[in-house]
């Protein structure tokens, strides 16, 4: 997220982080609504980041642990 901020300091990724949700249906316990939550929020700052950078988080995260 620090790396979208210092590159576009006006950027709406804090708002739509904050207000993004998992339906309770989705999940049976807290621990696997933070886990769905936690995907979530990765995609959604995957997008701010591609589009800002126009390179992908998951090439760099891919390559870390070792797909090729």
């Amino acid at each position: 997220m620090e790396l979208i901020r210092q590159e576009d300091p006006a950027t709406s990724a804090c708002r739509v982080l904050a207000r993004l949700q998992i339906p309770g249906a989705k999940s049976k316990s807290g621990a696997r609504r933070d886990q769905l939550l936690g995907c979530l929020r990765l995609l959604a700052v995957e997008a701010f980041f591609k589009q800002l950078f126009q390179l992908s988080i998951f090439t760099g995260l891919a390559r870390g642990c070792g797909f090729s």
